[in-house]
């Protein structure tokens, strides 16, 4: 029997990114862009949600992802809107990281003194947890430099702070009998995406396999910030076929809620 299980998206703000264009679709030419008209005003701007979720799988509290803390003035918002939806950072009673990117990771940073959830274990893949704990210089990215310093830095803070909390898990990790991980690297070595599933249709929640819509569309336009462009296109073709061909829905943490 499949538990009462909920999965709500939770707003952490946004980022507004300014010509975006080399971020997102770096290999496309700006004539094949400038095509898609529903798409104009993101060459101008881009305003990306930063969208962790919480499950409710009976009495447990799952948060996929926490936000860019800090980071940025408009996002840092999870904690505020989790009390919205009265909820604790008690309450919960597993962090998963999909990736160990900024935007994903920095909402546990908030604070230098405590730990935010304290009752957590953190759940990341093994794979991930290997490559950031080796220093990556991150040549693979076209990035300027003072980001990928600030990409390394938060990630060994991070893995600092928290290192009696992490779990590192195969990428196949089972969490309840209605929750588990599923392998979806490219974006980074170890990225991990969950499959929750109420008993009538699964939902995926794909992290960073896809940043924007047009990625869905065109799953060979990879983004700068992807660490395997090549693998990252075989994720999101597998996770396009799922979508086509089985009973399930998918959420995106830079994707609108509704996909």
């Amino acid at each position: 029997m499949v538990s009462k299980i909920s999965i709500l998206p939770i707003s952490d703000g946004y980022h507004i990114y300014t010509e975006p264009r080399e971020l997102l679709f770096p290999k496309v030419s700006a004539e094949n862009i400038k095509n898609i008209p529903a798409r104009s005003n993101d060459w101008k701007e881009w305003k990306s949600p930063y969208t962790p979720t919480l499950i409710t799988d009976g009495a447990q509290k799952i948060l996929v992802d926490t936000g860019a803390g800090k980071l940025v003035p408009t996002a840092g918002q999870l904690h505020n809107n989790l009390k919205k939806e009265g909820v604790t950072h008690e309450d919960i009673d597993t962090v998963i990281i999909t990736h160990l990117h900024p935007d994903h990771i920095a909402g546990l940073l908030i604070d230098d003194s405590k730990m935010i959830f304290p009752n957590a274990n953190l759940l990341l893949s093994e794979v991930e947890l290997n490559y950031w704990s080796s220093n990556p210089k991150l040549d693979e990215i076209n990035i300027p430099h003072e980001i990928k310093k600030m990409i390394r830095t938060t990630a060994e803070q991070f893995l600092t702070r928290y290192s009696s909390k992490i779990k590192a898990v195969p990428m196949d990790f089972k969490i309840t009998p209605n929750i588990k991980l599923f392998a979806a690297p490219g974006h980074t070595p170890g990225h991990i995406g969950v499959e929750v599933n109420d008993g009538n249709k699964s939902t995926l929640i794909v992290g960073d396999a896809f940043l924007h819509p047009l990625h869905i569309a065109n799953p060979g336009w990879t983004a700068s910030v992807d660490i395997i462009p090549e693998t990252t296109i075989r994720t999101r073709r597998q996770i396009i076929k799922r979508l086509r061909n089985e009973a399930c829905s998918m959420l995106g943490f830079h994707l609108p809620v509704s996909i």
